[in-house]
């Protein structure tokens, strides 16, 4: 069987700060080229997450998204990433733009809908005793694998691959893995088990360098293509750095708001602050910044076991 890939996508309303071009517009002329390009195929498609760059979009967006994907002859399926959801709990799933879609067009459906794949919810805090029983020999998470890259051509090989704290021995059951969230395409085979990004759709984000690709898997012998969108320009023509003048003014202003954290943390859980560190390390930050935080998330740890 086949099955077409989409890394995130992060469908927004407003342009971001190092786009050249209006990404608002630009957009859909890259989902008028995925929905083609599954339909030629006769292939579903499959997100890995951040359909939208925040949980709640206009109205004008979710409908003009809607109407597009109309046209697919398959469904669209998802697992929800940390941009879909409000507040990064799926308690309020119902509340954000892709729960009103899941709710209401019948071309979206939640990943648990595709009996081949099984998912990690974005939030799920028990993954190696959900897993323990799984039979299921694919497995679909937004951020399941980290991964050290090293750009080539136009994609990243993995070097010195590691499994994020909560993907551990049990890995080795999937033939296939599926993950996003790093905004960087790879590939790569740990034991036997292959693992695939197939990178973002939209660059919101400098570092994001290399040409918005998809990728069509073939779940029976676990090959697969990618496909460079060619609605896409180059990055040069889309992407600028000259915003990142400001970064360190941004950083000093992150590092007072951590502090200010600190000197409170017994209002905060360690999920509000892991969540915390996942958005500013969508930042490049100084690494003293990063160290700050990752101090203050384990004092706060230490707290709430005492």
């Amino acid at each position: 069987m086949l099955v077409t890939i989409i890394g995130d996508a992060h469908l927004t309303g407003k342009n971001p700060i190092c786009r050249l071009d209006d990404l608002t517009e630009i957009q859909w002329d890259k989902w008028e080229e995925i929905v083609d390009f599954a339909n030629t195929k006769n292939t579903p498609i499959i997100s890995v997450g951040d359909l939208f760059q925040v949980s709640v979009v206009a109205n004008s967006i979710v409908n003009r998204f809607g109407e597009i994907i109309n046209k697919l002859i398959n469904p669209i399926f998802f697992v929800w990433g940390n941009h879909d959801l409000l507040y990064h709990s799926l308690n309020l799933w119902k509340q954000t733009s892709l729960g009103v879609l899941l709710q209401n067009n019948p071309k979206i459906r939640h990943i648990s809908e595709f009996k081949k794949y099984y998912n990690i919810s974005w939030d799920y805090q028990d993954w190696d005793q959900k897993i323990v029983n799984n039979k299921s020999e694919f497995l679909l998470s937004h951020k399941a694998v980290i991964s050290k890259q090293q750009e080539q051509g136009n994609y990243w090989i993995a070097k010195d691959m590691t499994f994020a704290d909560t993907v551990g021995s049990w890995s080795k059951q999937y033939k296939l893995i599926i993950c996003g969230h790093w905004h960087k395409p790879y590939s790569f085979k740990h034991n036997n088990t292959m693992v695939l990004n197939a990178g973002p759709v939209s660059r919101t984000k400098v570092e994001d360098k290399l040409q918005p690709s998809i990728c069509l898997v073939n779940l029976k012998t676990g090959m697969f293509q990618r496909h460079c969108l060619q609605s896409a320009k180059p990055y040069g023509d889309v992407l600028s750095s000259k915003h990142l003048i400001h970064k360190e003014d941004n950083s000093e202003n992150i590092k007072k708001f951590i502090e200010a954290i600190g000197k409170q943390g017994g209002k905060y859980d360690s999920t509000f602050m892991e969540n915390l560190m996942s958005l500013i390390d969508n930042h490049e930050l100084d690494k003293d910044v990063e160290k700050l935080l990752i101090d203050v998330l384990a004092k706060i740890k230490e707290r709430k076991n005492k």
